[in-house]
């Protein structure tokens, strides 16, 4: 069964926001991620700012990368992700547009999986510096699920990106002293 709880998985996620209170925002999700017995966090990186890419935003984008273990499904995780972005505000209008938030599923364990709904690894983020850097930051030699280290795709990836902080207002349960924010 696909809701199934297995054992927890090492999760990478890209959190992105360019409307209202853009860092706020990524906090916000970081929070409520955080926020059941099935998704702890492990790690955030720092904020990266960077332009946004498809040429339809008007935006700058706030970015960071969540490492979090679950025993959720990738698609129950990303159900989980979908409500989230909507108490967020997210409304799906234009691909590339504005957005309040953007949760991707970047890798999920050793998994690939390919359905209606979901790919992972994330067919994008070979290419978007917005989470190659922010990945490597929390795992300077990391490699893709095929073995390739993901510096190999940083020369070739589009888009400029400045660190400008650490997140902020992620969760203070006592659970959370664990965090490790990478520097």
């Amino acid at each position: 069964m696909e809701d199934q709880r297995n054992i927890p998985q090492l999760v990478y996620l890209s959190l992105g926001s360019n409307t209202g209170d853009a860092a706020r925002q990524l906090a916000r999700a970081a929070f409520m991620l955080d926020g059941d017995d099935h998704t702890r966090i492990v790690s955030a990186s720092s904020v990266y700012r960077s332009e946004p890419v498809g040429g339809i935003a008007t935006n700058d984008f706030y970015n960071c990368v969540l490492a979090v273990r679950t025993t959720l499904s990738p698609n129950a995780l990303l159900r989980r992700i979908s409500v989230i972005e909507r108490q967020l505000g997210r409304i799906r209008i234009q691909r590339w547009g504005n957005r309040s938030i953007d949760i991707d599923i970047v890798l999920f364990g050793r998994v690939r999986l390919e359905n209606e709904y979901l790919k992972i690894p994330h067919p994008e983020f070979r290419r978007r510096n917005f989470v190659l850097i922010p990945l490597l930051e929390l795992s300077p030699d990391m490699r893709d699920i095929d073995g390739t280290p993901l510096t190999r795709y940083t020369d070739t990836a589009e888009g400029i990106v400045a660190r400008t902080g650490e997140l902020t207002g992620i969760p203070t349960r006592p659970h959370c002293s664990r965090i490790r924010r990478s520097r």
